[in-house]
């Protein structure tokens, strides 16, 4: 149990800007990044979509369009923005000559594409979020694309080799250990998905999300020739706004 705890607060650590001491180091909290699902998720949308909920449930957030605007922020403010640098790093590297695209992954600045799709990615996530019928609807989207996010950083790890030493090889080397594992943010998303939405609509919305993504993601892993930390940070912005954009069409 010990244990547990302290890989719990490792995670919490290294995905969420709550400050956590922990015994384990980030090559723990890595290694294990499939059970993040079960460690990180809960306590992310637990902050994120419970003060939100009950100020509008004791009606004084009275506003549908401005409480799923908050919600979908604090969801990135709590993770630090860290896969949101990753996102606009791999597709800098996407538009660039091969022979620099290394180069532009370890670059800190955002280049011109990069910054052109975030402002698309983070337009699509707010405009999902506003098309909620109701408070309660825009939980449920926040809640399963917080979930599969958890499932396509699971499935990026599994796509291709390290492209060097770093946070990337840690969890790619991590996973080819316990491959297994994925069978739990699976599980964990096929659960909730039935839940919220019902069978026809989970197997919908599971099997859409996950070709989607799945293409979006291997392209990069392709072109870039593996997978680093901003490609799995890529792939969890990917996997939660396709999330987004498909519960759009469902709830």
């Amino acid at each position: 149990m010990r244990k547990v705890v302290e890989l719990i607060k490792a995670q919490l650590s290294f995905f969420t800007i709550i400050p956590c001491r922990s015994r384990l180091s980030v090559v723990d909290a890595l290694s294990y990044v499939d059970i993040s699902i079960l460690t990180v998720s809960p306590i992310i949308l637990t902050i994120c979509c419970l003060p939100v909920f009950l100020l509008s449930y004791f009606k004084v957030l009275k506003n549908i369009e401005l409480t799923s605007v908050l919600m979908y922020s604090s969801l990135l403010i709590l993770t630090g923005m860290l896969h949101i640098d990753g996102l606009t790093d791999v597709v800098d590297a996407l538009f660039t000559p091969r022979e620099k695209r290394h180069q532009i992954l370890k670059d800190p600045h955002i280049g011109a594409v990069g910054g052109a799709a975030l402002f698309i990615v983070l337009t699509l996530g707010v405009v999902a979020v506003l098309s909620s019928r109701n408070i309660l609807c825009s939980i449920w989207k926040i809640v399963l694309s917080e979930l599969y996010s958890r499932l396509s950083c699971s499935m990026c790890a599994r796509m291709g080799r390290p492209l060097h030493k770093g946070l990337g090889s840690i969890v790619i080397e991590g996973v080819s250990r316990r491959r297994h594992l994925i069978i739990v943010p699976i599980i964990v998303n096929i659960i909730a998905s039935i839940l919220i939405l019902g069978c026809l609509k989970a197997i919908m919305y599971l099997v859409s999300t996950t070709l989607i993504s799945y293409a979006l993601i291997k392209i990069p892993v392709r072109a870039l020739g593996g997978v680093s930390g901003d490609v799995l940070g890529y792939s969890i912005e990917i996997g939660r706004h396709i999330s987004l954009i498909t519960l759009t069409f469902i709830l």
